[in-house]
């Protein structure tokens, strides 16, 4: 799996994983989505980055933070 980025806002920016799925991260500091990107890429830490954001889609949380 890679992310690769894509179109950026002011406040958000679109990774792709693998041109299937997209990944939008809200922060308005650009260097965020990059350093994501960077870090799953570089160091293979798709599943720890699957794993951190798993409780985000739970439905105690309602599952808005992460979908």
């Amino acid at each position: 799996m890679r992310l690769t980025l894509g179109t950026a806002t002011e406040t958000s920016t679109t990774l792709y994983l693998d041109e299937d799925d997209t990944v939008i991260v809200e922060s308005k500091n650009p260097e965020v989505p990059r350093k994501i990107a960077r870090a799953v890429n570089r160091d293979d830490q798709f599943d720890a980055l699957v794993a951190a954001l798993n409780p985000f889609r739970s439905s105690e949380l309602g599952g808005l933070l992460v979908t």
